[in-house]
């Protein structure tokens, strides 16, 4: 494997950044659209809805410490100190999202065929903003971190099956949230399922349009095989 050329770094945090960007608005377009959202945001979506005083990117923020904090118990010695950069994405995501809710609070869905293409856009985004972020190889998102490092534990919890455990995990909060106090669920809906169903497809197809041929600029090389790639927030 070439080296990649150490110029090109400021570029690839350029490129971080805006896919964080990318990402969170697709995030606000999701809840925008009311069908219900990934199961990562659910969390912050329902406790908002308690109390909207707490911003979901506020609650977004803490989500992501947690997960890194779990990281730290998990690993112990073996957790790499630049990993606690985590918890500076931590706060840079939580503070996009509430940027963008501020930014984009002028959109507002009423009909259900709308309501779909502001969701299909958010599918879009996200899938554009998880491809670049994977592609510049930089801070490894907390949720993914997590599901790494429950490979600790057993050689037997690949990425894969680590998600299953942290999305399981968090369905299970969502719900027993929103029907503790709200008597009712909420953030989870038919769009949540299209959200699960599609948004994966979305990531591979503009890894191959996107971030492929950025790999090859970056790194002068060309991987039949992508890094893993984190799921939507």
């Amino acid at each position: 494997m070439k080296k990649f050329d150490t110029r090109k770094l400021p570029l690839r945090i350029v490129l971080y950044l805006l896919a964080q960007v990318i990402n969170a608005t697709g995030v606000v377009l999701t809840i925008k659209a009311g069908l219900g959202v990934a199961l990562g945001s659910g969390i912050p979506v329902v406790i908002n809805t308690i109390n909207p005083n707490i911003t979901i990117g506020t609650v977004s923020t803490i989500f992501f410490a947690v997960l890194v904090l779990l990281q730290i118990i998990i690993l112990r010695k073996e957790f790499k100190p630049i990993d606690l950069l985590q918890f500076f994405l931590a706060l840079l995501y939580g503070r996009l999202v509430d940027l963008m809710m501020s930014l984009l609070g002028w959109i507002t869905v009423t009909s259900y065929p709308m309501r779909l293409l502001v969701l299909i856009l958010s599918i879009v985004l996200q899938g554009i903003g998880i491809a670049l972020y994977v592609t510049t190889r930089l801070i490894v998102m907390p949720p993914e971190g997590f599901c790494l490092s429950l490979g600790h534990l057993s050689e037997k919890i690949d990425l894969g099956k680590g998600r299953i455990i942290l999305d399981t995990a968090l369905l299970v909060i969502t719900l027993a949230l929103s029907l503790i106090f709200l008597k009712k669920i909420v953030a989870i809906r038919e769009g949540s399922v299209i959200l699960w169903l599609l948004t994966g497809h979305s990531i591979n197809l503009f890894r191959k349009l996107i971030g492929r041929p950025l790999e090859k600029y970056l790194y002068g090389e060309h991987q039949d095989e992508a890094p893993a790639q984190p799921q939507e927030k």
